[in-house]
């Protein structure tokens, strides 16, 4: 069993893409280390990271976020066992979105709701990012 964590927060000050990204990698290595794999949503400083792994290891790590400074509004917007972990692979994933509605898509996706989601989407090349993402995540053919 995997428990899987969701969270939203705003950066406490402005960062820069290249800052973004190294903050991505240094998580990766911190996060590997303790078997938890994930993705980083970011936009205009908006946060939203899924966290996956042991319960009692993603617990702590959420909690060491919580204390983080850098983080501003943190909420726990999902925490819960799922059967089958969608970021096994990744010890980090980050993507920058160009939209909060972009970042909510990726966190609605569900079997019932990933096809509404993709075709209803207007810009090609965020339902080809969804759609790609559904594959990898198993929710697509």
């Amino acid at each position: 069993m995997t428990y899987r964590l969701i969270y939203r927060s705003k950066a406490a000050h402005a960062m820069t893409d290249s800052e973004w990204r190294s903050l991505a990698m240094l998580s990766a290595l911190k996060n590997k280390a303790l078997n938890i794999a994930g993705l980083l949503l970011q936009y205009d400083g908006h946060v939203m990271q899924v966290l996956e792994g042991p319960e009692d290891a993603v617990k702590a790590l959420y909690s060491r976020i919580c204390e983080d400074p850098r983080h501003t509004n943190i909420t726990c917007i999902y925490s819960q066992n799922v059967e089958t972990p969608v970021f096994q692979n990744w010890s980090m994933g980050y993507r920058p979105v160009e939209s909060m509605e972009e970042m909510d898509m990726f966190f609605a996706l569900s079997h019932e709701s990933f096809t509404e989601i993709a075709a209803n989407t207007n810009e090609a090349d965020v339902r080809s990012e969804i759609e790609s993402y559904g594959k990898d995540a198993g929710l697509s053919q």
